[in-house]
């Protein structure tokens, strides 16, 4: 049985300079679940913050804790 190649590949041109990369599938997938978060996160970097007093004290009255 062949063993899956977990390393990247790169595809050359005929100067030598690197034009593209074969990952793992497991290795695309973890960098599309990291942009994902990355958006995430960029999409709420204007959201107002909550403090953690606050966060508890509605949780607790929402009976949530």
């Amino acid at each position: 049985m062949l063993q899956p190649d977990k390393r990247e590949h790169y595809v050359v041109d005929r100067t030598g300079e690197k034009t593209a990369v074969i990952v793992p599938l497991a290795k695309f997938d973890e960098m599309v679940a990291n942009l994902k978060d990355l958006a995430l996160v960029a999409e709420r970097a204007k959201e107002k913050r909550v403090s953690l007093h606050d966060t508890r004290r509605r949780l607790k009255k929402d009976a949530r804790i």
